[in-house]
């Protein structure tokens, strides 16, 4: 509850300036229903943090956006959207490859989405 109530406040303090911050604590609430087993706030969370992030103002850091296409990717794969949730799966780790270390935690976490959404396609 702390975790969504501080989530809820980034997102108010934003006033339509559309925040890196902003776009990550979308991705934060999506998480937090993904853990929840709450596939359609997931996605419309996720989603909303990829918008916020596509039209950020101020300083953009490349990184967030790797990181929300990770995880709505999980969010579409809950939602049985597999073949969508490959290509953000995809998409995020080719540029956790291109941009991080080859034994960063971030490409190990992302290989682990795309294989777990390989998996699901594969039932």
């Amino acid at each position: 509850e702390e975790a969504v109530r501080q989530f809820d406040e980034v997102i108010a303090q934003d006033h339509g300036r559309n925040l890196d911050f902003t776009a990550l604590a979308h991705g934060g609430m999506a998480q937090l229903a993904l853990q929840r087993a709450d596939a359609t706030a997931a996605l419309r969370a996720s989603t909303e943090a990829l918008r916020v992030m596509g039209t950020a103002g101020g300083s953009h850091n490349p990184s967030n956006e790797r990181y929300l296409w990770r995880i709505h990717a999980q969010a579409l794969a809950r939602t049985g959207d597999l073949a969508a949730a490959r290509d953000y799966a995809q998409r995020a780790l080719d540029a956790y490859r291109h941009h991080d270390d080859p034994a960063s935690a971030e490409i190990a976490e992302s290989a682990a989405v795309l294989e777990g959404i390989d998996r699901l396609a594969k039932k």
